[in-house]
């Protein structure tokens, strides 16, 4: 396990998402990057070291699944609402 944030629900999210082969981590400056290792994959996703903000978390998770149903539906698994 790699500690990539201060905290703890951040890093065990990121641990996870490493650990499930389908994310990259990666060093760039002074903060982590997952980058997302799927063909057609154009998106990284800045993880705060030290977040400052209380809902650091949710906030993550959000970008996270924003990521997520957009590369669901660039790939057609997913139909965009209208």
């Amino acid at each position: 396990m790699s500690n990539f944030s201060k905290d703890k629900d951040i890093n065990a999210m990121c641990n996870q998402m490493v650990s499930s082969r389908c994310w990259q981590a990666i060093r760039h400056g002074k903060h982590f990057v997952l980058r997302h290792v799927s063909a057609g994959a154009a998106k990284s996703i800045i993880i705060a070291g030290t977040p400052s903000d209380s809902r650091a978390y949710v906030n993550f998770r959000k970008d996270y699944c924003r990521y997520l149903r957009e590369y669901l539906i660039q790939r057609g698994v997913v139909h965009p609402e209208n």
